[in-house]
């Protein structure tokens, strides 16, 4: 799958350039590892 930038929850490209959090792309591990999901972070 490619990632598009354009994806990204407006909300988290505004904390992220006012330095208020990180971004971690990863290969969907996390989905396994049952950690945090976009929709669960953003609100979706």
């Amino acid at each position: 799958m490619a990632f598009d930038p354009k994806d990204l929850p407006p909300a988290l490209v505004d904390e992220y350039r006012k330095n208020r959090c990180g971004l971690l792309v990863g290969a969907g591990a996390s989905v396994g590892a049952n950690l945090p999901q976009w929709a669960i972070c953003c609100g979706k």
